[in-house]
């Protein structure tokens, strides 16, 4: 953070290409705030106090001093004992938080109410500033499909999704992350996890304080109409979760260390794994999104890498009717090679899809007639993504995942670690679609071509 503050933050690069370093002015003391038919991103550089949830209460406390310096470990943990000796609990109907659940504009219109009472306006400043949310959850998961679900969506009493991250800390020691993408991407917050694991390491852990600190407590004045709001967000975010379908890949045979010996591109396989255990499933190919890292760009964001390829189809044939080995070899170094070089046009600022977005909401903003290639019935089933991926890979987690972006398809988050490969593949429930089914086809998958790129 403080590298941040003074611009001091060593450049990432992409390949030879310095990455535009701008989206981690947005890390910390950040909030989004929700308005009616719009959100705004706030960022409140000079905000210097921590934000803690804990059953249902918010707390707050400053990590920095007047000079913007650190406090020191053992005052950090004086603060922290002082809200976990805190035994009260926050009404669960005043849970404010599942409010950052709901519908945007809902929330935006049910976040207008609430400012009209100064108390309740206070208290969201505090929160919207804040460097960052710390949760303090009573609950211990184990398995990584209960911590996946825990940090994914939880049930909200101890959330508050629209700061820029929160940091989740399990009764049992699990730590997790949840990040708000509308203004920032997974890699961005990679480095900053990647940093932080690092740092930690070097020291040893802090003793329990000899002393600890009461904890201020932030207050609401809640009406009728914000008592309801948060009622009807409370059923709508129950029934979220209750159609949420997660599963998790926890493949355990090989990582990039077989890829390194087979020569051939770990992300490129995992993609034609996805499109094999698709197409296996549904009959027919799904449009496919993966995400390319365009930071070598000024305020550059993500391209479209469409992983669907004449190539790709070949390959899911050639193992559909049973090809021998080699074939089925030459096809999916094929496939996986040709993947590779949309990745390079994507990364590099020849991808399509974000022009042609860029392009749609201009039209509409001058009042142009759409194009008709808008219309088109291929251009709309190109833009139903049914397989939405993304590979976040480093050895200092286990696991990430996100939400499916369409009813009908799936979201998958992956990690190819050096011996194992992880993922978390959502969808929706009575879709037509099964999170167990694609996790096991994607495992009979990564079996096959295991046979046949060994030699």
């Amino acid at each position: 953070m403080e590298k941040v503050r003074t611009r001091t933050l060593e450049a990432d690069f992409i390949g030879k290409s310095p990455a535009d370093m701008r989206q981690h002015e947005r890390q910390f003391c950040t909030g989004r705030v929700a308005r009616p038919r719009r959100c705004v991103t706030l960022t409140f550089p000079e905000a210097r106090h921590l934000l803690v949830l804990r059953n249902n209460n918010y707390y707050f406390f400053d990590v920095l001093d007047e000079h913007g310096n650190k406090i020191s470990n053992e005052a950090l943990a004086a603060n922290v004992q002082g809200i976990l000796n805190d035994e009260s609990k926050g009404a669960v109907e005043e849970r404010v938080g599942v409010l950052t659940t709901e519908d945007r504009d809902k929330w935006g219109y049910a976040r207008v109410a609430l400012e009209d009472n100064p108390v309740n306006g206070d208290t969201l400043r505090k929160i919207d500033s804040a460097i960052f949310a710390l949760c303090l959850d009573d609950s211990a998961p184990t398995s990584l499909q209960d911590l996946s679900r825990q940090l994914l969506h939880s049930d909200a009493n101890n959330r508050w999704f629209d700061k820029s991250f929160q940091l989740i800390i399990f009764s049992n020691g699990h730590v997790g992350f949840n990040f708000e993408h509308s203004w920032g991407d997974g890699h961005t917050w990679l480095r900053y996890m990647t940093d932080s694991y690092k740092e930690s390491i070097k020291f040893p852990v802090v003793k329990a304080p000899s002393e600890v600190v009461t904890p201020k407590k932030l207050s609401w004045k809640l009406g009728h109409e914000t008592l309801n709001a948060i009622e009807e967000a409370r059923e709508n975010f129950e029934k979220l979760i209750a159609s949420t379908d997660l599963e998790v890949l926890d493949y355990p045979k090989f990582g990039k260390s077989h890829f390194k010996k087979w020569r051939i591109s770990p992300d490129g396989v995992l993609q034609m794994a996805y499109q094999l255990a698709y197409t296996k499933i549904h009959g027919k190919p799904g449009a496919t999104y993966e995400s390319a890292n365009t930071k070598k760009f000024l305020s550059g964001r993500t391209e479209t890498i469409r992983s669907v390829t004449p190539e790709s189809v070949a390959m899911v044939n050639a193992f559909l009717q049973g090809m021998d080995k080699e074939k089925r070899e030459a096809e999916l170094r094929r496939a996986v090679g040709k993947h590779v070089e949309v990745v390079e046009r994507a990364m590099n600022g020849l991808g399509c899809d974000r022009h042609l977005f860029a392009l749609r909401k201009i039209a509409k903003k001058e009042g142009l007639a759409e194009p008709a290639l808008f219309r088109d019935t291929a251009y709309e089933r190109a833009g139903n993504i049914v397989l939405s991926t993304s590979n976040l890979s480093s050895p200092i987690f286990r696991l990430f995942g996100f939400g499916a972006v369409s009813a009908e398809g799936y979201g998958i988050g992956y990690n190819i670690l050096d011996k194992e490969i992880r993922a978390c593949v959502t969808s929706f429930r009575d879709q037509g679609t099964s999170s167990k089914r694609l996790v096991d086809e994607i495992s009979t998958t990564l079996d096959l071509f295991d046979k046949t790129l060994s030699s």
